[in-house]
């Protein structure tokens, strides 16, 4: 797998949500139903740059502090800026890691040092 390529960021209240992208080198025959997608059409599109193919992850973090990552496979867009930031499957994971990384930040409240 290629490293991940910081795409977006956004400020969340105290947390700073990141989104990234590496390529997805998954065969795209493993995963589309090719009698539902043109798979010579999609590779051709993705070959050509007028599509992305990549794994996205999003990160929050707290003051530097990473805190929660969520990962998602076999997206296909346009562009990384028609994923992140929108509505959809980017608004699901960021939603997923501030609530987890509230989790997090709350039990840590409860620790007595």
């Amino acid at each position: 797998m290629l490293p991940f390529e910081q795409q977006y960021e956004e400020n969340v209240g105290v947390f700073t949500v990141r989104g990234y992208s590496c390529y997805d080198d998954t065969p795209l025959k493993d995963n589309f139903n090719e009698s539902y997608t043109d798979l010579v059409k999609l590779a051709e599109s993705i070959d050509n740059g007028s599509c992305v193919y990549f794994i996205a992850k999003v990160t929050c973090s707290c003051q530097g502090v990473e805190l929660a990552e969520t990962y998602l496979g076999t997206c296909v867009y346009d562009s990384y800026d028609d994923f992140f930031g929108k509505e959809g499957y980017y608004e699901d994971m960021r939603d997923e890691v501030i609530a987890e990384a509230t989790r997090i930040l709350n039990n840590l409240k409860q620790v007595v040092i």
